[in-house]
């Protein structure tokens, strides 16, 4: 039969073991957190970037139309 010692120094390297597995975890939940967030912001970047892109192509097309329509008026 073990010894309570035994039983012990057993558990203590259960809980050792369960210890260095939760840190690991841990710190792969942070580093997949913090690849996340860097994906966000690139996401939101690309974001900001398309609807610049976009607004001027918006502005040049009006631009375009105003210079048809005048151009219209005095024909």
């Amino acid at each position: 039969m073990k010894s309570n010692i035994d039983i012990f120094e057993q558990a203590v390297i259960r809980a050792e073991k369960l210890s260095q597995a939760a840190r690991k975890a841990a710190e792969e939940s942070a580093r997949v957190s913090q690849d996340t967030v860097t994906r966000a912001e690139e996401i939101s970047q690309a974001a900001v970037e398309a609807a610049e892109e976009a607004r001027r192509a918006s502005q040049d097309a009006i631009t375009r139309a105003e210079e048809i329509s005048q151009a219209a008026m005095k024909a």
